[in-house]
C-alpha cells in the first residue's frame, strides 16, 4: 500500500501543512472538553517533585536484569508530564505551566529517552547523549515534548520560550537526524521480519516531523524513509488483518498502523486517505473479530 503510494505520488503533490490537532487556544473545542477529572489529576502533580533517573538504576538492568527500578521512574515521570499538559489544556490559566515547564527541561537534560531494557546491545553501562538511539519509548517522550510544544505554544511563549527552542534542539539530535541517518535499527526492518516496534516507533516519528520540521524537501525525505519502512509492517500482516502478536499488542501493532494513516490523512486535510485499502480495514476489523465477550479475547 504505502509502496505503491510511493510509486505514484510524491508528496509535494499535497499541502501537509493542515492543523492536525486542537491547541489551547481552541476554546471551543478545550472549553467542551468532557473530561474535567484531567483537571483534578493535573492538581496530584502541582508539588510534584522530579525524581532523577540514576546512573545506578540504569546500570541494574544488566548487572540484574532488573528493569522495573529504572521504568517506575521513567513512566512516573511521563505520565506526570501528561497530566499537567492535558489539565493546562483544559483549563488554560498558566497554573500547570511552572511545572509543566519544570518536566519539559528535566526531560530534556536526561541522556536517553528510552529505557535500559531497550539499550542492551549498546556497549557500555550507561547510555550517553553522543550516540542517539530510538527505542519505543524515546519515540514516545518525543511525540510528548512535539505535542507540548505545539498544544501549548502560545501559553510557553509567554511563559518561558526559552523552553520551545530546546525541545526543537533535543528532537533533532535525538530523534530525527539519527531516524534519517539511519537504517541500522532492527524496527526499521530492513534485515527482518517487522513487528510491534515499527509502526509504534513510527507513528510518533511521523508526529515529530509533521508538527516540527519546516524544511519540505527534509520532511519529504523522512516520509519517504517512513513509507518505506512501515511498508515492511505491512507486508508481514497476512491478507485477513490477523495480528500475529495477539490481541494483547494490537493497540501497538495494527492500531498504531492506523494512527500513522490518520496523521497523514488529518496533516493533507482529507487528500491523502490509505483508509480506503482492504487489509487495512481487515486489521481493524481483527480486533472485533477476536472479541468474545466483555474483557474476554482470543489470544
Amino acid at each position: 500500500m504505502f509502496a505503491e503510494f510511493l510509486k505514484n505520488h510524491t508528496f509535494s503533490e499535497f499541502d501537509l501543512t493542515h492543523r492536525m490537532f486542537p491547541d489551547v487556544t481552541d476554546r471551543e473545542y478545550w472549553d467542551a472538553y468532557h473530561a474535567n477529572s484531567v483537571i483534578e489529576t493535573a492538581e496530584k502533580y502541582l508539588d510534584y517533585e522530579w525524581p532523577p533517573i540514576k546512573a545506578t538504576m540504569f546500570m541494574e538492568f544488566k548487572k540484574s536484569g532488573n528493569r522495573v527500578c529504572m521504568e517506575d521512574v521513567h513512566f512516573e515521570r511521563r505520565n506526570a508530564l501528561v497530566a499537567l499538559i492535558m489539565g493546562e489544556l483544559k483549563e488554560n490559566k498558566g497554573r500547570f505551566l511552572p511545572q509543566i515547564v519544570d518536566g519539559l527541561f528535566s526531560t530534556c537534560e536526561e541522556s536517553f529517552w528510552g529505557l535500559s531494557a531497550h539499550w542492551y546491545k549498546k556497549i557500555g553501562n550507561i547510555p550517553t547523549p553522543y550516540e542517539p538511539y530510538i527505542d519505543l519509548y524515546a519515540a514516545e517522550t518525543a511525540e510528548h515534548l512535539v505535542m507540548a510544544s505545539t498544544l501549548l505554544r502560545s501559553s510557553l511563549l509567554d511563559f518561558c520560550p526559552e523552553i520551545l527552542d530546546r525541545i526543537d534542539r533535543e528532537l533533532e539530535i535525538r530523534i530525527k537526524e539519527p531516524y534519517l541517518s539511519h537504517k541500522d535499527f532492527d524496527w526499521m526492518a530492513y534485515e527482518i521480519v517487522a513487528a510491534n516496534w515499527n509502526p509504534w516507533i513510527l507513528s510518533n516519528i511521523l508526529t515529530v516531523f509533521l508538527l516540527s520540521e519546516k524544511d519540505t524537501l527534509r520532511l519529504d525525505k523522512a516520509l519517504v524513509k517512513m513509507f518505506t519502512e512501515i511498508q515492511h509492517y505491512y507486508d508481514a500482516i497476512p491478507a485477513d488483518g490477523g495480528c500475529n502478536e495477539g490481541v494483547h499488542y494490537w493497540e501497538r501493532a495494527g492500531a498504531s498502523l492506523f494512527e500513522f494513516v490518520y496523521q497523514i490523512k488529518l496533516a493533507s486535510g482529507g487528500a491523502l486517505d490509505l483508509f480506503v485499502d482492504q487489509k487495512l480495514r481487515n486489521m481493524g476489523l481483527y480486533i472485533k473479530n477476536a472479541h468474545i465477550s466483555g474483557a474476554r479475547f482470543i489470544c
